[in-house]
This record gives C-alpha cells, structure tokens and sequence, in this order.
C-alpha cells in the first residue's frame, strides 16, 4: 500500500456518502457480486497459504477489469488500528475484514462507487453503488449480472448446476447476487415509526436494516441500508426482485406520509417545529457534542430544510453537499485521522464547533415559521 493512496482515498467521501443530502427516500442501490475460487476451502476454514494462492488467482483478474481503475489496493496486514476503523465508519471494509490481515485485500476504484474484498466471508466480493431511486435498483441488477458472468468467464468460480453460486454460508448460495438499499427516513425516525417500518420489512421481503454508521446510531439519522438476502437461482429470481422493488416502494410510500403528517397534522407539526427550533438553539449554544446528537441535528435540520420549514443563504445544491459532508465530517475516526483529535474532549469541542459554524455562518438557517406564543 501507497501512503499517499490512502490520504487521498481518505481526502474524498465514498460515493454513497454524497448523496446523503438529497431530499429523496432510496439514495441508491449497493450491488453485491460474490464467488468463491472452485477446489479451494471458504475464508473461514482456509489457512493463510490457501488464501494465498486464492489472491494470486483473482488480483491479476481484478486489475484487468475493464472500465474500473482501482486508485487503492491494501493488504490488510498493512493499515493499522485507526485505519481500519477508518475505513469501517465509511462502510468501505466489513467487520470480517477489519479483523482479518495476511492474504486479505481491499481495492477501491478513484470514483469511491466501487471496492472489492479478496477473503472476506466469500474469496470475492465485489459492490459498486448505483444513486437514484427506483432506476438503481434496475441498472444495480442488470450491471452485477453482466459483471458476474465476465467473473465466471476469467474465473474458475464455484458453480454447481442445481443450485448455483456457492457460498460459505448455504443459505446464501444461488445466483451470486445480493443488494443493499440506502434509505432515508427522518420523518418516521420523529415520528417513532421505526417499529412500523421494522414490520413492514417482515411482511415484503427478507431485510435486514442497518443504520449507516457503525460508530454512531445511524437511526439518529434515519440513514439506512437495507440489506437483501441472496437472490435466488434460476426462475426464482426475477420473482424476488420485484418483490424487493414494491418492498421498497412501500418504505418510500410510509416516509412520504410521514413528512405529510409532519406539515399538515397540526400536533405533529408544533412538535416538529418545536424540536427544529430547540435544535437551532443546541447548535448556537454548544450544547451538541456527541456523535449521535450531531446525526440527530442534522437529521432534523436537513428535513426542516426540505419541507420549507427552514429557509438557508445557499443554494439547494450547496446547501445539499454540505449537508452531506457534515454526517461524515463529524464521525469519531474520521475527527481522529484527520484532525488528530485523539481525546474524546477535543472532538466534542470540534463537533460544537463545525456544527455552529455550519448552521449558523455558511447556511445561516432561519425559520420560515413563526410559533404560536403558549
């Protein structure tokens, strides 16, 4: 590894990350490919040797991809604690590699919107994020698809006839695809609505929701990804993926009532202009220092934003990208590896600061409302 790779992999946000700003509920969709290497043991039953020659088989593969420069390769063996954790609140490697070294590597292209693990919990993984709505969810399947069946063209994959891609896990094993939707919902987070979008997922489609930063609640937020299972092989798997689009059709239906409830309900709407103003009040006074209180205010203030309810000196665009550089400006390692903030004290004053200075001198956010007097 580069030294100079990973300041500049780490001078940039990944690519989901900018789209964290937008008004809508999908931000986009994360295609997952995974294989294995045919005649060698999974991940979890290998030795390093065996892992070894698993990543001299598929390195030279992934380095020929066409269409994809990959401007960081890293051994895991050669970044260090506070890289590692780094790299994790950027959801740019998994907990299975954050704790894994020799034989493991992570390669992620200069546009941060696509990385690849080599022994992870399968021998490859491949994702690459796709922003929009509905439309990514359409060009996540028909992309991974195609970059599957170039994979198993240069590859000696682990296929079997009946069953499909196999997996270290068997209950994964089919079609070698998977995918994660990024989803925003701060209305049904104000609302306490997060028991009703929990049930919603169990009746339309096998989810799993995992708030966006694993250092801090990314439910403060509302920022999640909602994680698929493997979709199936064969015939079952167009079926599946329709059911995952009207899944997530429903959720951004839920949300968008919610943030109707938040504006036309009149006791919905006091108590969320009164938390808008409290929250104003927090980021001027110093009082917000923590991590999961920064994602709270900032969860509240972009919605404020976008429902009229606060107006900012900036444009929508401007106003859209500092929004979204502020969730991860504010996070724990990323306060530690680029300001060298190393005591919690010194990132809580840190956090206190930018926020004030964010919402208060570059967007200089002012109500748009005047509350009744009790």
């Amino acid at each position: 590894m580069n030294k100079g790779d990973f300041q500049r992999l780490a001078a940039n946000l990944p690519a989901y990350a900018r789209y964290l700003g937008q008004p809508r509920v999908l931000l986009g969709t994360l295609g997952i490919v995974e294989l294995n290497i045919n005649g060698f043991p999974f991940p979890g039953w290998s030795d390093v040797e065996k892992s070894r020659q698993v990543a001299h088989i598929i390195l030279p593969v992934l380095n020929k991809l066409e269409g994809v420069n990959w401007s960081f390769q890293a051994e895991m063996c050669e970044l260090d604690s506070v890289q590692r954790r780094f790299l994790l609140e950027r959801m740019q490697i998994t907990y299975a590699m954050a704790a894994r070294n020799e034989a493991c590597h992570v390669l992620i292209n200069d546009k941060q919107d696509v990385e690849a693990y080599i022994n992870d919990e399968e021998e490859l993984l491949i994702l690459r994020f796709f922003p929009g709505e509905e439309e990514s969810i359409r060009r996540a399947e028909d992309t991974c698809r195609k970059l599957r069946d170039k994979l198993a063209e240069l590859l000696p994959v682990a296929r079997h006839p009946k069953f499909g891609y196999l997996s270290a896990c068997p209950e994964k094993t089919g079609s070698g695809l998977w995918f994660s939707f990024l989803i925003r919902t701060p209305a049904m987070r104000i609302l306490n609505y997060n028991r009703q979008l929990e049930s919603e997922l169990e009746q339309l489609a096998p989810m799993d929701p995992q708030p966006v930063f694993p250092r801090g609640n990314g439910s403060h937020a509302g920022l999640y990804w909602l994680h698929t299972y493997t979709i199936s092989f064969g015939k079952e798997a167009r079926a599946t993926m329709e059911k995952l689009l009207i899944a997530v059709n429903d959720i951004t239906a839920l949300e968008r009532r919610a943030r109707t409830k938040l504006l036309m309900e009149p006791k919905k709407r006091q108590k969320f202009l009164s938390l808008l103003e409290n929250t104003l009040a927090k980021t001027e006074g110093g009082e917000l220092k923590t991590f999961d209180a920064s994602l709270e205010a900032l969860s509240a203030l972009q919605l404020g934003y976008e429902l009229g309810l606060l107006r900012a000196r900036r444009s929508k665009a401007t106003t859209t990208k500092l929004f979204s550089a502020a969730y991860f400006d504010l996070a724990p390692t990323n306060l530690v590896l680029k300001k060298k903030l190393s005591s919690p004290r010194m990132r809580h004053k840190a956090r206190i600061d930018y926020l004030r200075n964010l919402v208060h001198e570059k967007l200089e956010l002012q109500p748009t409302f005047r509350q009744p007097k009790s």
